[in-house]
């Protein structure tokens, strides 16, 4: 569909809004109920580092476990008692 609106004076704009329905609801939108604005889409480069949770949970087991052995080589290695 091609829509002409002539030329924009100076200083002039020109909105168009987008809206999103259902094929189920574009009759009733074509006879007067409203439709809904479509939201704006997400932004192309999201910073946030996205992680599975199984793999956050395997980390936090792999820190624990490290913590686990290292307490148990230092008790391995302290001195029982002096002789």
């Amino acid at each position: 569909m091609i829509i002409d609106f002539g030329p924009l004076e100076p200083r002039e704009r020109l909105e168009v809004i987008l809206f999103r329905v259902t094929w189920m609801d574009v009759d009733e939108v074509l006879h007067g109920d409203e439709a809904i604005e479509m939201t704006h889409p997400r932004p192309l480069f999201d910073p946030r580092i996205r992680l599975p949770r199984w793999a956050a949970l395997a980390g936090l087991f792999l820190l624990v476990g490290l913590m686990v052995q290292n307490l148990a080589l230092r008790s391995r290695k302290a001195p029982r008692g002096a002789a």
